[in-house]
């Protein structure tokens, strides 16, 4: 009898074939792992935390366990690799799952600060975050901004449920609208420019159209980075060039598999909240409900209600 494996995982949980077999697939997999009998391979893993933790009837228990073993399997891969960023896409990879994990167990803070020092080591890596922010803005593929985007998202979503205090919240919440406006807009300054410089270009480019959106160069996660770069951006309430970017890369970027489409809506009736349309943003927390009802997601179907980011029709 042919094993079950990640191939056939990725067609029940992502597109939806039968997610009630992927989670129920999911459990003994990762129960294998936890006993040493299955190698806990990063895509894999990846996929069985999903299935586990936001699909019906997840052994929670078995997720952290698997995670510990993952986590022991990734520094013996390391040892292997002489290519010092493909290291640094392995511990990205792995410091990812871990802090999405802690997210969606609801350990926000942990995972915030998970994701965020790694954004800064990776800062480290490239000298700097005007450097980082000229990795991002690279129209040529690089790993430094493969692993901002990687960790950006995460963070940003972590952020917006984590207990920061408002000062805390606004500044982390700037540092990141820089790196995504870099990602974006090409938004970095010169390497030429220091000190004072550098802030007069920060504050120049503030302003409304003097950089004009393009399409980034896309990376594993940029779909991601999109959808929590957009939340974030619109819990202000307002409507500007970095909520439309953001909406626009978000279209652009979005898997088209079930468990992707399954909360466009909620992107879609916050960006109609945005512009003003009440009656598009009511009939898509319709949708967004029934979707999740139907995937299902209770996980998600849980924190939106609770969060109150739509109202019940």
């Amino acid at each position: 009898m042919r094993t079950y494996d990640e191939d056939d995982l990725a067609r029940d949980w992502l597109y939806g074939e039968d997610t009630e077999r992927a989670v129920g697939q999911a459990n003994p997999y990762l129960g294998a792992v936890v006993r040493g009998e299955r190698y806990p391979s990063a895509r894999f893993i990846a996929l069985a935390l999903d299935a586990v933790i936001d699909g019906p009837g997840g052994e929670l228990w078995l997720a952290v366990n698997a995670m510990r073993m993952r986590k022991l399997a990734a520094r013996e891969e390391e040892v292997s690799i002489v290519d010092p960023l493909g290291r640094l896409t392995l511990r990205a990879e792995l410091v990812e799952t871990e802090a999405m994990l802690n997210h969606r167990l609801g350990y926000a803070r942990s995972a915030a600060a998970s994701a965020y020092s790694m954004l800064m080591y990776v800062e480290r890596k490239a000298g700097g975050v005007d450097a980082l922010r000229r990795a991002l803005a690279s129209p040529e593929s690089n790993a430094l901004a493969e692993c901002a985007v990687r960790h950006a998202g995460v963070f940003m979503a972590a952020m917006r449920r984590a207990d920061y205090d408002e000062h805390t919240r606004a500044v982390l919440a700037e540092e990141c609208r820089r790196l995504f406006r870099a990602y974006a807009f090409g938004d970095a300054p010169p390497p030429e420019l220091r000190g004072a410089a550098v802030a007069e270009w920060n504050a120049a480019t503030r302003k409304p159209g003097t950089f004009a959106y393009r399409q980034p160069v896309r990376y594993p996660r940029s779909d991601s980075l999109a959808a929590q770069a957009f939340f974030m951006l619109a819990q202000s309430g307002c409507r500007d060039e970095n909520t439309d970017a953001a909406y626009r890369l978000d279209c652009e970027t979005r898997p088209r598999t079930a468990r992707s489409q399954a909360t466009m809506s909620l992107v879609e009736g916050t960006q109609a909240n945005l512009l003003g349309d009440e009656a598009t943003a009511r009939r898509h927390d319709s949708k967004v409900l029934i979707a999740l009802q139907s995937f299902p997601l209770p996980r998600h179907l849980a924190v939106i209600t609770a969060q109150g980011w739509v109202r019940a029709a």
